[in-house]
């Protein structure tokens, strides 16, 4: 049995800025749940699970992309299948 772990950072952001290129080279927070924690972010200072309010604090002009879980699902098993064919 072969085994594996594929991990991307910032997959969400990733994911968005191929949806949105408009995005590209501006700050973007991913976020996600009832509380708005961050899922994920374009700048290294703000860090997942942070509240949203304290991440807008430290960066006032972030655009802020609500999470859509199966749309980054997608994208993961795109870049599976692009690996498995390589």
């Amino acid at each position: 049995m072969q085994v594996a772990c594929l991990y991307i950072h910032n997959l969400p952001v990733i994911a968005e800025l191929q949806r949105q290129p408009a995005l590209k080279g501006r700050p973007v927070i991913v976020s996600i749940g009832a509380g708005r924690t961050v899922l994920d972010a374009s700048r290294s200072d703000l860090k997942p699970g942070m509240p949203l309010s304290a991440a807008l604090i430290q960066c006032k002009d972030s655009t802020v992309l609500e999470a859509d879980m199966s749309y980054y699902e997608k994208v993961f098993e795109q870049a599976i299948s692009a690996l498995e064919t390589a």
